[in-house]
Parts: structure tokens; sequence; C-alpha cells
């Protein structure tokens, strides 16, 4: 490798050979797999020494194991031998985590792995080996009247001569063993350029041979506008599909940098859960992708071409599709009332719940202060406009974070005076799930939320709003969850359209007269056979959408199966209604009460993107279970935003 010399004279590689060296990285998931696999060797090996110097008679391992098999109830020693292999298995996986996430050490060098194996062996043998080996085993022994030869002093024991070369031998064998996998199978190679790795260096090679120097007129370009559930759907599954196919180049955009579990937004808004436990970073997504923080501008369906801009500077990039996924999400629909527009408040977005709740929390602060009657009324009085999930989640959850406040600490606020008021306009709320509306309906009112049906809002002022029948409703805040319109730029395209502006689309999710474009969730209409309706743009199509259309980008980039046609007919649905009551219909059988609001949480729970953020939702909810409800406003966050 030719190298330049620096301003001390001595070489070092140039701009461009740093750029086309990959920066190598290792992963934790393959690293601990390699823990597992090394210590089951290394426990073979650990145990083989110890029933060698037990039959050479300078221990009793053979009285360990019949101890240890006591401990679960048996006489057989195979069941001493399993628990003491599936022990140190533990322990093993353990300390390689540890060392990992802690220490940032990897075992791509045999010395680390050697180190790491002698360090860990001792550490387990000082701190659990012998300990348990006189608190537990001796003990043991003596009561079962078996014989055990002295370790130390205290006559307790293994002797430690031998228990210290066994653990070496598991220590040193599951780090030299994790060391040789890593080297051969733990690496990813990751591009400094395009920031997409790969797990072979020659699918790096040949990546850098197609994009870097001179192109391929056979590299294929896979395009995702958004980064929702159809759009981080569709990218987690191609990057599986394309992991080493250094001919396929597949780019994300997104004008959000993070994914949203929107279902639990209302969650968010009064409390339950931390904004960052349900948002992810859409990098942390792209291992085989390159994403881009910008907005689309436009999209030449023509001359498979995007225009878009970057969130930072709003500079201008075109980018150039073999494949393109319209996946941007919707937008609110006003149903061109500019009142509502103006005032009224929305939520569908982080920004949008974050503002929520500073609204709420803003205003019990006001009222607790405001000895007009009147005035303080309309302060804690909440609007919530539409009878779907939406607007049934956020009014249960709005409720419920309100009355509990006012008792616990705005002492100049009677709970009772707080008015919930929710407005449909259809006979009844939640149509999705049929007579279980009617309950929800029935506990919703009997926990003191207001139910206004067929009825629509007229308009929206800063202090009151208007319904169609000429009711003035004394409200400071009213939240809009009328619906979704497709995004701006899908609307513009010249195709053919449904309701809402959503793009028509093919049984098998193309664009009709593109079936190199394919248009997902909120972007799509298409007609369910069965129903004879349009598929709703919810969270469950949008993901089984994504499973399609990712398998048909496939099929065509590697010409080796037909397109496979959208059919999905619902498991069921369900809602939470405030109060730890919930209403589900799943597989036909109805649920309703704490059972439905426990399976409602663990579902969406089962929907977080990673472990990590299931772990933190988690451990909120069980937080807010014993403890109350914080009223901590975030900073000047904005109360309303324009565009919805």
């Amino acid at each position: 490798m030719a190298k330049s010399k620096d301003a001390t004279g001595s070489t070092a590689p140039t701009v461009r050979q740093t750029l086309d060296t990959p920066r190598v990285n290792y992963s934790l998931r393959r690293e601990v797999a390699f823990v597992v696999l090394g210590s089951l060797a290394g426990a073979m090996f650990m145990h083989a020494s110890l029933i060698y110097d037990d039959a050479a008679g300078g221990s009793a391992y053979q009285t360990t194991l019949l101890v240890m098999a006591q401990i679960l109830g048996s006489d057989i020693l195979g069941v001493g031998f399993a628990l003491h292999i599936g022990v140190a298995t533990c322990i093993g996986i353990a300390a390689g985590v540890i060392l990992y996430k802690a220490f940032g050490i990897n075992f791509s060098h045999i010395h680390v792995g050697f180190g790491y194996g002698v360090a860990v062996g001792l550490v387990v043998l000082v701190v659990f080996a012998i300990p348990v080996s006189s608190i537990v085993i001796a003990p043991a022994a003596q009561r079962l009247d078996l014989a055990m030869p002295e370790m130390g002093p205290d006559g307790s024991g293994l002797p430690l001569v031998s228990m210290a070369v066994a653990h070496v031998i598991w220590g040193t064998s599951v780090g030299i063993i994790a060391s040789l996998l890593t080297r051969s199978f733990g690496a990813n190679y990751r591009c400094h350029r395009c920031d997409i790795e790969f797990s072979k260096r020659s699918t790096y090679t040949a990546h850098v041979s197609h994009i870097h120097k001179g192109g391929s007129a056979s590299l294929r370009r896979i395009l995702i506008l958004g980064g929702g559930y159809a759009g981080v759907g569709v990218l987690r599954r191609l990057q599986k599909e394309f992991e080493d196919a250094a001919d396929v180049g597949i780019s994300i955009v997104s004008e959000d940098n993070y994914f949203l579990s929107t279902p639990l937004l209302a969650e968010m808004a009064t409390g339950h859960v931390e904004p960052r436990h349900i948002s992810t970073p859409i990098r942390t997504f792209c291992r085989r992708a390159r994403y881009y923080h910008a907005s689309v501008e436009s999209i030449d369906l023509e001359n498979r071409r995007v225009s878009i801009s970057h969130v930072m500077d709003g500079r201008s990039r075109e980018m150039d599709y073999d494949y393109l996924v319209l996946a941007l999400g919707g937008r609110t629909n006003y149903r061109g009332n500019k009142s509502i527009e103006d005032n009224a408040m929305t939520i569908k977005t982080l920004e949008d719940a974050l503002a929520l709740r500073n609204r709420i929390i803003s205003m019990l602060e006001s009222a607790d202060q405001e000895e007009d009657i009147e005035l303080q009324s309309s302060m804690t009085t909440f609007l919530i406009v539409g009878g779907g999930f939406s607007g049934v989640e956020t009014a249960g959850a709005i409720h419920e974070f309100v009355t509990e406040s006012a008792q616990r600490y705005y002492r100049n606020i009677e709970p009772s005076g707080i008015r919930v008021i929710l407005v449909s306009a259809i006979d009844g709320i939640l149509p999705e799930i049929g007579e279980l509306g009617a309950y929800a309906e029935r506990t919703m009112r009997r926990r003191g939320i207001e139910i206004l049906t067929k009825t629509k809002l007229e308009s929206v002022g800063r202090d009151s709003a208007t319904l169609q029948d000429g009711t003035v409703i004394p409200a400071m805040t009213t939240v809009w969850a009328g619906g979704v319109l497709a995004s701006p730029v899908v609307a513009a395209l010249d195709a053919e359209h449904g309701p809402g502006d959503r793009i028509a689309v093919d049984e098998f999710l193309h664009l009709r007269g593109h079936k190199d474009v394919y248009a997902l969730g909120d972007c799509a209409h298409l007609i369910d056979k069965k129903t004879g309706r349009p598929y709703p743009p919810t969270a469950q199509n949008a993901i089984r959408q994504a499973k399609v259309a990712a398998y048909n980008i496939t099929a065509s980039a590697k010409r080796q199966a037909a397109p496979r046609p959208f059919e999905y007919s619902s498991v069921g649905s369900m809602a939470a209604i405030g109060g730890r009551n919930g209403v589900a219909q799943i597989f036909g059988i109805k649920l309703t009460g704490i059972l439905a609001w426990i399976l409602w949480r663990n579902y969406y729970l089962s929907r977080l993107p990673s472990v990590e953020k299931r772990i933190r939702v988690a451990i909120d909810w069980l937080v807010d279970m014993y403890v109350p409800s914080d009223v901590t406003r975030l900073g000047n966050i904005r109360e309303k935003r324009g565009t919805g």
C-alpha cells in the first residue's frame, strides 16, 4: 500500500486509502453466541480435568455432582453434570456481555481471548466457585454423609488447586474458541463513504468496485421513502435478503431521523412512557442501507428520479432508483376547515404528543391559579374529536391523567369539575370492533367522559369550539383526531388516486403502470376483495404490506420467483380506554376490562423494534403502576404544529 509522509516525516495512509479501507466492527449478538459455544466446549474440558483428577483420587467430583443433583431433587449424576454445565455457560455469557458492553472488549485477537479466559476463570473461581463449594456443597455433603477432601483450613470443598486448574481451563477455552470464531465469522466490514456494512470482506471489496471505482451498469438501486412501519419494515427485510449482494444499493429517506411507535403516542402524551422509549433512530436499522435525513420534494416517475432536500440546510439532491417504495405516511386531514387547522391540536407525531402534554399541564397550572370559575372551567375542559382508535385512546388517557393530577397536585381544581368530551361523527365509537364499541362507550361514560355522537366539529377558536348543531363548548384545548390524508408528494403524482389522496395500487402493491414503484400504508389505496372496502391505513396493514413489498422487490431483483399478492384479514382489533380498561376482539374472541388492557399493552410492547425499547417501555409501565403521574412541563415545545 502506497503511503504519504506527514509533517514529522513518518508515513501514513492517504485520505483515499483510508476511505477505501473498511472499518471493522463486531456484532454483540455474534460475540455472545461465540461465547456460548466456547463456554459449552470449555465446560466439557473443565469437567474432563475434574473427572481425571477424581479418578486419580485428588478430588471428589462425583460427590459434587451428586450434591448438585440433590439440589434439583435427583440422585442421577447426569443431572448434576447438566446443572454444572448450564451454570458455567450462563456465567460465561454474563461475563462476555459485561466485558463487551462495559469495556469495549472484543475477541477478534487470540491474546485478548486468552487474557479474557484466564481473568474470567479466576474471577469465577473466587467470586462463585469457592463460596458455593464452601457454603453449599460441603455442608450438603456432610448432611448426606459423603466424603469430601479438604480444600483449605476450613476443610471444606474441592481441593483449591484442582478447582483453579479446572476454571482456568474453562476460561481459556471460552476465550480462545470465541476468538477463533470471531475472526472467522464475527466481523462486519463498514464502508466509510456510504456508512453501510457487509458481513464478508469479499462483498465489501465488490461494493467498492461497483460504487466507488467507476460504478457498474448492473447496480440495482432500491430507494425507500419514509421511516414509519411500512418503510422500516421493507428496509429490514431487504437488508437480510441483500446482505451480501454488492450489486444492490439500498437507501432510505426520512424527514424525521427516528422510527416512531405511533400507537403509543397517547401513552407518551400523558406520561406513561418516555418519548425516547417509543422512538428509535433510523440509523440503528441501517446496517446495509444508506440513510438520508431529508424531505422529499418531488418524484419523477418517467425518469425514475426523486428530488430531496436536506433537513439541516435545505440543499437539494437528485436520487435515481430502479425500485421505489412510497411509504411517506400521511398528514392530518382537516377536511378543509381552516379554523380547526389553526387552533386545534393533533396527536400524530412525537412533537404533537409533547406539545399536547405541555398544553394539558399548562392548563392545569393556570386553572389552579384562576379565581374566575367560568375561565377555570374552560381551562379544564378538554375536547377530543374523532371516534376512532386515536380519538378514543387519547380521550381515555387524558381523562385518567388530568383527574389523577388534579387530585394529587392541584388543590384549587375540583376533579369533578374537569370535563373530557369525546365527539364522534357517527352513532357510537370504535366502529371497527362492532358491539364492543358500545361497551367502550358505556364504560367511558361511567368513568366521567362525556361522549357526543352523530355530531361534527364546525369550528375552533382560542377558547371555545362550536359543533355542527350550534352547541358552543368553552374549551381552551381541542384535539383533532379526524383522520389522515396521503403525503402531498404522493397526492401530486400523475397517477390514479383514491380517497384521501392515496395512490391506487394493484394486488402486488405496484403503482399502476409502474411495476418498479410500490406504495404502502397511508400512501396506498387498495380494495379488499373480501369486503369490497379499502384496506384501512393502520399499523397492522403497513407491517404486512411491507413484508409483501419486500418479497416482491426481492423476487424481481433476483428473478427467481413470481410476485406475491397482498391479502390480509385482520386477526382482531383492540383499544385502551383509560383506567386500566380496554376492549379487544382477537380471532373472534371478545375481551373487555383489565384483560383486554393487558393484551393491548403486551401487543404493542411486542411491536417495538428492539429488545432495548421493549425493556425500557416495560419498566416505564411498571413504575407508572406504583408512582404518581409526573406533571413536569418539558420546556418550550411548540403547542401548535400548523401543518399537522
